[in-house]
């Protein structure tokens, strides 16, 4: 125990503060780490337990044996080898590093070791499992658990080709996760079984590649991005292997069945345009085909909202596919060569597709379309009611072709479409869907949805261009102009503190910060590390670079931009007016190019000071003190030694009613307006 220098001088009830402080400060640390608080469960730190990482033997017996009665374990960063299952119970809750890595692998190189509990009868709840790597261990509930948290842990190249992530019958949270699989690993990411009142959101499944994450970085919340970093850092390190292409899914989603009142929000499911995923190397058969970027059926009441789905193939097993159900909200989505593809069999044991509502979604080289395996007769039917497509913006290369459509197996079912367009106001081909208005479609919204009708999708991303320049001289500063699409010219100055910031690879990061200060809808620099401001720009950061730090629209809008060299000092003005009476002030105005306004007034302190020649001098020295931006008197062209180490030390204040100048300093126009004013 610490023991404090001047422990005798204290109260007695001081030094029990401190001593508790101590105590609590050991109690709530682990291997150097703050263990994470969690709601409602208490966590023991690994070490205390026995379990240590990085010892290269398999943990997993001693985590299932010292596992807390109601209580969770905190694993601090390290590698821990996980070679059997790990059966959780009420509050037995796994939670890795904050600030490092918790990675668990399975190393047999043969099968997958899981954790959760795939007891039906079992009752498991309150539990979270946070902040993990699982490499080669999936995460399997089933029946009756509830009131789970999943959040903000990987799972990457499961040997197990069945579901990496499978929940099911109650509520969970699902949020932040990533799932990964490359050529050596397919099979199938997320699964939810017949639960009840659970979301989904923030995951990514598939993609985790420079390349398409920064378009994405809309869809990122603060945990996941975080996590991505770590993955990379990892795999850098040798402790992971990522790949390139990690979208190796079989399906990316299935709910199979029973899903109600649920949601699926902010998602990227992004995988690989190959249509097998696995071939026997023998027979040259496939072992492993695709099966729909996402499969749902018999559910009730489900929102996807804000989802992005790409990188599957463009043939029948590409789409997002929903069947046999009632109650789908399909809003805000972004489609990227994936279809929406409404099923109905007479296999299931739903016969009908009813209240499926698809709106305001972004479909790129896709389709809205519905298909069932019969034809309806008075001994079997499909019914299908409120099937309604509309404000959905198509793009596609060929627009002629169908962009919504049903089919004539169905002739009595109740489909209706409205507004659904091209970005240059096209309407979209459609068959054997009914034209109406969009207000009678959106009326057929039920009252509890309709605040779904504000929801857009989310845009990608473009780049636009780089921030680069020739080299600054002294006394001159760098200025970027952007417009971006219709919006208001917007501009950002970076003028340097010392000649130490003339090389262009030195000013750029200058530009770069500022730039993501006060542009909106656009970013600039590379991919961050590590996460510091929570701001639009906040996964980004400025690079000491001639040409990486890379600009962005994070609207998806075109731009236009200039990046400039300009002198620092600019003339927009000049101190000149009559003598002053007694009685009487100076008031100097300014209205600077981004609209920010000053002025300053000047009283002289005597009639000595009234005549035009010396008032002038004087305001020009209180406008250089008060006035950012700005600088009044003779432009000198060298440092004086009147004014070294101000803002204005290379402008002189003179006896002249005519030689002081007004400048911006700031890269800005300006207004400047002189007064003669009343006391």
């Amino acid at each position: 125990m610490r023991i404090y220098p001047n422990i005798l001088s204290l109260s007695l009830c001081t030094v029990l503060h401190l001593l508790t402080l101590q105590v609590y400060a050991a109690d709530t640390l682990c291997a150097g780490e703050k263990i994470p608080e969690i709601k409602d469960v208490t966590l023991t730190c690994a070490k205390d337990l026995g379990i240590l990482p990085n010892t290269g033997t398999d943990v997993s017996g001693l985590i299932s044996s010292a596992m807390p009665v109601n209580g969770g374990i905190f694993f601090p960063a390290g590698d821990y080898i996980i070679n059997q299952n790990i059966v959780l119970k009420t509050a037995n809750s796994l939670v890795g590093s904050e600030t490092g890595t918790t990675i668990f692998h399975d190393n047999r190189g043969d099968n997958t070791a899981f954790v959760g509990d795939a007891n039906y009868s079992s009752i498991v709840k309150n539990l979270t499992i946070k902040g993990i790597v699982f490499n080669n261990v999936r995460i399997y509930f089933y029946g009756n658990k509830s009131n789970i948290s999943i959040i903000n842990n990987a799972l990457i190249n499961t040997l197990y080709t069945d579901v990496q992530l499978a929940i099911s019958h109650n509520p969970f949270i699902i949020r932040g996760n990533i799932l990964l699989r490359d050529e050596d690993h397919p099979g199938i990411g997320l699964s939810t079984y017949r639960n009840k009142n659970t979301v989904v959101e923030h995951n990514i499944i598939g993609d985790i590649s420079d390349s398409n994450l920064i378009p994405r970085l809309n869809y990122y919340d603060t945990g996941t991005f975080e996590l991505v970093n770590k993955l990379k850092l990892a795999a850098k390190n040798g402790r992971l292997i990522v790949k390139e292409d990690q979208g190796y899914f079989q399906s990316g989603w299935y709910a199979t069945d029973g899903l109600t009142d649920s949601e699926f929000n902010y998602n990227i499911v992004a995988g690989n345009k190959k249509t097998c995923l696995k071939s026997d190397p023998t027979t040259g058969n496939c072992n492993i085909s695709r099966d729909h970027v996402m499969y749902i059926k018999q559910y009730s009441n489900v929102t996807l909202k804000n989802n992005l789905f790409s990188g599957w193939p463009a043939d029948d097993s590409g789409g997002a596919k929903f069947r046999n159900a009632t109650g789908v909200y399909f809003v805000g989505n972004y489609l990227d060569s994936v279809d929406f593809d409404a099923r109905a069999y007479k296999s299931s044991a739903t016969t009908f597709m009813n209240d499926t509502f698809v709106f305001n979604n972004f479909i790129k080289e896709g389709t809205v379309n519905y298909y069932q395996d019969i034809v309806n007769s008075d001994t079997e039917s499909i019914s299908v009611s409120n099937f309604v497509v509309f404000d959905n913006k198509f793009q596609a290369k060929d627009q002629t072709i169908l962009g919504i459509f049903g089919t004539w197996r169905n002739p009595t079912g109740e489909f209706l479409e409205a507004n659904n367009t091209f970005h240059d106001q096209t309407q979209v081909n459609t068959s054997d869907f009914k034209n109406i208005d969009v207000e009678t479609a959106k009326g057929r919204i039920p009252p509890a949805k309709i605040p779904l009708l504000s929801v857009e999708p989310i845009p990608l991303w473009k780049y636009v261009g780089e921030i680069t320049g020739s080299d600054l001289k002294e006394n001159q500063l760098a200025r970027i102009d952007i417009t971006i699409g219709e919006k208001t010219p917007q501009f950002a100055v970076y003028s340097p503190d010392s000649d130490y910031y003339y090389p262009v690879y030195r000013w750029t990061p200058g530009l770069t910060k500022i730039f993501n200060e006060k542009i909106a809808d656009a970013c600039a620099g590379v991919l961050t590390q590590q996460v510091t401001a929570n701001n639009a720009c906040k996964f980004m950061t400025p690079i000491g670079s001639s040409y990486l730090n890379k600009i962005y629209t994070t609207t998806g809008q075109n731009a236009n931009y200039t990046t400039r060299i300009l002198d620092k000092y600019l003339q927009v003005g000049y101190i000149s007016a009559s003598d002053l009476h007694t009685g009487q002030s100076v008031k100097f105005s300014v209205i600077f190019e981004d609209g920010t306004k000053y002025e300053s007034i000047y009283t002289p302190p005597s009639d000595y000071w009234m005549p035009t020649y010396r008032w002038a001098s004087a305001l020009a020295k209180q406008i250089n003190s008060d006035i950012p931006g700005l600088c009044a008197g003779q432009y000198t062209g060298v440092k004086n030694n009147l004014t070294e180490g101000t803002k204005c030390s290379f402008t002189l204040p003179v006896l002249s009613s005519y030689l002081n100048n007004i400048y911006t300093i700031n890269g800005q126009s300006a207004v400047t307006t002189l007064s003669v004013i009343s006391q």
